[in-house]
């Protein structure tokens, strides 16, 4: 079995697809929008790239053709109808093919954990009235509606404070 494989490369003379050789741990596992690891170039550098069809035919001297290294884990397989998609916005907007795989593919692929901040008095209330009269005497709104927000409650969202 054979691959059609667009390289995650950007540049105008890359804008075509590569066959791969399939290899027998992954028959079965690769079909069109699969992300991949393949040798690329002289070096055999290790790049990711995108499968675009499957095939039994090979399409060039079997002797030359190199083999699929591994399905990254992480990546997310592209739908057909996505390259469908990126397909024919190459052709009616121009572009290369990988400008059009990135424009559909999905955007993040991990989301990180936001960490919540919240704001509290180490001052017993007491204190907490004397420096809001302070405030007031000194005419520093902000601050005041901030002891204020403490002295009714014991935490306040940052998100209160910078906001307001």
């Amino acid at each position: 079995m054979y691959a059609d494989i667009i390289v995650d490369i950007t540049h105008e003379k890359l804008d075509r697809v590569f066959q791969y050789r399939i290899p027998e741990r992954l028959t079965g596992k690769i079909e069109t929008g699969t992300c991949v690891e393949i040798p690329f170039g002289n070096g055999n550098r290790v790049i990711k790239g995108y499968c675009v069809s499957v095939s039994e035919t090979c399409s060039y001297e079997p002797g030359k053709i190199k083999e699929i290294i591994r399905i990254p884990r992480k990546d997310m397989d592209v739908e057909d109808c996505m390259v469908a998609l990126a397909c024919w916005m190459k052709k009616n907007y121009g572009g290369t093919m990988i400008q059009a795989l990135k424009t559909v593919l999905p955007v993040k692929q991990s989301v990180k954990h936001m960490e919540k901040k919240t704001l509290v008095s180490l001052l017993p209330k007491d204190e907490l009235i004397s420096v809001l009269g302070e405030c007031k005497r000194k005419k520093q709104t902000a601050k005041e509606r901030v002891l204020e927000a403490l002295i009714c409650q014991p935490r306040i969202p940052y998100e209160w404070v910078t906001g307001k």
